[in-house]
């Protein structure tokens, strides 16, 4: 019995010495021919929110390796022959916040990753202007306002926009637009008592921006705009006024000539007055500077009507008349 275990022992030790250094065809092990210390990374640039479309031509940066890549129409994007180990996916694309994702890569493995981008809200307009109003008797106050205007899209859809906030950094001033009934369009009339001394002049020149965020928190912010001017002169009006018989259905209304040192045009507004309630029923702007007067184009039915005339410069600053009622039999 001990010779054949004896037998058998130097059997195995042959056998182990013939087929200890055979050839390895596994490429995960290291000692294999055929081994290679590295994997790949595939994955997608999509929408921020569900239904999460696909956002093409966003270029994607690999590091540490500094590596980049585009995604395709698909929003698909790939890195081949990766070495193992821990890296950074960082996504941009213009109008799109930054989007970063981390992976590990293994060996053999295809690390996946999917990089959400939020597109930016864009500020498609902003006017910002200056506006004087003359109140009615018995009250005859001028107040003074800063209008401020904006149309905010977003290619993630337009309830995207949370706020709109206006801002003038020198006079360490901020506030929020109030978003309006039509989509996309922030607006907000603010008092000139907001602002040092308690007029709108020190606004003058003044760097203005308009900063719109996001559902994501990302912000936009506008190129500067500034108030060019601020109208004092108020348009004085002559008839008719003073709950007046018009001289017809038709009735010419005039005012006073305003010898002005800037380029301007006037606006007039009509409305019916009934039970409390004004209902538009006329305007006319770009009424010539010079002029004294104008015919009401539409047939006024017989009611107790409102009118007001505003002085309008090149810039859309306003000064706005009383509004003085008149009837028509």
């Amino acid at each position: 019995m001990r010779q054949l275990t004896a037998v058998i022992a130097a059997a195995w030790l042959f056998h182990v010495g013939c087929f200890g250094d055979a050839d390895r065809n596994n490429p995960l092990d290291p000692k294999a021919g055929e081994f290679r210390n590295q994997g790949s990374i595939s994955g997608e640039t999509v929408t921020y929110f569900t239904p999460f479309l696909p956002v093409p031509e966003a270029t994607i940066v690999l590091q540490p390796a500094g590596r980049l890549t585009v995604s395709d129409a698909d929003g698909r994007f790939s890195f081949l022959d990766v070495p193992t180990g821990k890296y950074l996916l960082t996504a941009t694309k213009g109008g799109y916040a930054q989007a970063t994702d981390s992976v590990e890569v293994r060996v053999a493995g295809n690390a996946s990753s999917r990089l959400n981008l939020d597109a930016l809200p864009t500020i498609d307009s902003l006017t910002v202007t200056s506006v004087h109003l003359r109140r009615p008797p018995p009250n005859l106050d001028v107040d003074f306002f800063l209008q401020v205007t904006a149309r905010i899209g977003d290619a993630d859809g337009d309830n995207d926009v949370t706020l709109a906030v206006v801002e003038v950094p020198t006079l360490t001033f901020r506030d929020t637009l109030s978003i309006t009934q039509t989509v996309g369009r922030f607006q907000k009339q603010i008092p000139a008592a907001s602002f040092p001394g308690g007029l709108l002049q020190p606004l003058l020149g003044q760097q203005i921006f308009l900063l719109a965020y996001d559902r994501a928190g990302n912000v936009s912010r506008s190129d500067p705009v500034s108030v060019a001017r601020v109208i004092s002169e108020t348009p004085q009006l002559v008839s008719p006024i003073d709950f007046d018989f018009a001289d017809s259905r038709n009735p010419v209304l005039t005012w006073r000539a305003m010898d002005l040192p800037f380029i301007s045009t006037f606006t007039v507004d009509v409305v019916r007055f009934e039970f409390g309630l004004e209902d538009p029923v006329w305007s006319q702007s770009q009424i010539e500077g010079s002029a004294t007067s104008i015919q009401v184009v539409p047939t006024l039915i017989p009611a107790v009507y409102k009118w007001t005339l505003s002085v309008v410069d090149e810039f859309g600053n306003f000064s706005k008349s009383t509004q003085p009622a008149f009837r028509v039999n």
